[in-house]
């Protein structure tokens, strides 16, 4: 009697894209999309968990005139294979150049999104700040809704893009400015304070 192992069934890159696309767009249903695949729901709910095939870094979206004024992209290195999947996952970064206020709460947030964007995408981020730099909030679309966050400094203030600071609409930041910026520190200057030249 001769028994053979049950081959696994590979798939590619470009399925796993689709599949996880079609899973983010809105009202969608896992299991319907995954049953139009003839796959299995619990394989795709995994490959939900692990996150999209990337490149080694994350590619900036392309910007627009109307959005170049108002957001910086942000392209950012892409997470480690090995990390843990995040709750909230971020694809996207977008730095809203101009000051906002504070009062605003995620309707508020979300409609400057709409204004400029004409939609808030799925797994992108939205950083805002107030004028005097000393508060910042994230609006962030997961695919079923917003979530907001908000830090405050005590002292100190977010170094932060304004009109006029560079003619680019992308800034590339690696993993450690980003949470420089995010923490309030100078993350523009952080490989020259890396080396001490002079006591």
């Amino acid at each position: 009697m001769h028994s053979k192992a049950a081959k696994r069934r590979r798939h590619s890159d470009g399925l796993k894209a689709k599949v996880l696309i079609e899973c983010d767009e809105p009202g969608a249903s896992v299991a319907a999309v995954a049953q139009s695949h003839g796959l299995n729901a619990n394989l795709v709910h995994k490959w939900r968990r692990e996150g999209r095939p990337r490149a080694a870094a994350s590619e900036a979206p392309p910007v627009d005139d109307k959005v170049a004024g108002a957001f910086v992209a942000l392209q950012l290195p892409a997470p480690s294979t090995q990390q843990a999947s995040p709750d909230i996952r971020i694809d996207a970064v977008w730095l809203a150049v101009e000051p906002i206020d504070m009062r605003a709460g995620a309707d508020g947030l979300l409609a400057r999104v709409v204004q400029v964007f004409g939609a808030a995408k799925s797994h992108h981020g939205y950083l805002f700040a107030n004028a005097r730099g000393t508060r910042i909030k994230l609006l962030v679309h997961d695919g079923f809704g917003v979530w907001c966050a908000a830090r405050r400094l005590n002292q100190g203030r977010f170094i932060w893009p304004r009109h006029g600071v560079g003619s680019t609409a992308t800034a590339t930041l690696t993993q450690a400015q980003f949470n420089a910026l995010v923490l309030g520190l100078p993350w523009q200057r952080l490989e020259q304070m890396a080396v001490i030249t002079h006591v």
